[in-house]
């Protein structure tokens, strides 16, 4: 262990650099410590996140309606073949076109979740 000679933490040996604020053993201050990695402003994106969207009750609903979709895609295709197998022909009918409508909510659900 070395103690970092800016803001006094202890550094395992196996660190080059403060692992809280970037400054090697010598006192010499990484200029990149902190800085994201990730794709440059040359190539026409932002290196930055996108700001988080803020939690409202249209957003909690998707999340919930997505959700349920989901869920019910995961039961409509073992229905779907179960039903196919006892000779339930309508049934197993109704059950693939709800697996269908669920997906495309889903997919809905998406879509809007995305818009600004």
């Amino acid at each position: 262990m070395w103690n970092c000679p800016d803001c006094h933490e202890d550094v395992p040996d196996s660190f080059e650099i403060c692992w809280s604020c970037g400054t090697s053993k010598s006192g010499e201050r990484d200029p990149n410590f902190g800085h994201e990695i990730g794709p440059s402003a040359s190539d026409g994106r932002s290196a930055s996140p996108e700001p988080a969207r803020p939690i409202t009750f249209t957003s909690v609903c998707f999340d919930v309606a997505q959700t349920i979709t989901a869920i019910l895609a995961v039961v409509a295709v073992p229905a779907f073949f179960v039903l196919l197998l006892q000779g339930r022909i309508a049934d197993a009918f109704l059950a693939a076109v709800a697996f269908c409508l669920d997906v495309a909510l889903f997919i809905t659900f998406s879509k809007v979740r995305k818009l600004p």
